[in-house]
């Protein structure tokens, strides 16, 4: 099976899209840069820095997963992974059910 490995995604100086979907396992995730499809081998951890521009994190878990975000952060963490992203500006969380806690914590002129 081999040593579990991470992931890491880096996006571009213009304005990045990430993509997370999970799955039961790591061969049913989803992972997009841009629209195109990621992978690699025996991963249980997925960082993604988003770099310069304006740039977008989508996050969609299944009924188990944790997830928090934060000014320029976000974090989804469930049964078998973990997905970190840094400098995003903008956040879509879903945890697909369940009993979830999600926290936000910026400047109030920030928030829309």
């Amino acid at each position: 099976m081999g040593t579990p490995t991470t992931l890491v995604l880096a996006g571009t100086t213009g304005n990045d899209v990430f993509e997370f979907v999970a799955g039961t396992t790591a061969d049913d995730w989803v992972v997009k840069l841009n629209a195109s499809l990621c992978r690699g081998g025996n991963v249980v951890a997925i960082t993604f820095d988003g770099l310069a521009g304006t740039d977008t994190m989508k996050l969609i878990g299944t009924t188990w997963p944790r997830r928090r975000g934060q000014a320029g952060r976000g974090q989804l963490t469930g049964s078998g992974f973990s997905v970190n992203a840094s400098n995003v500006e903008n956040f879509t969380l879903d945890a697909g059910g369940g009993r979830r806690r999600a926290a936000d914590h910026d400047s109030s002129s920030a928030i829309r």
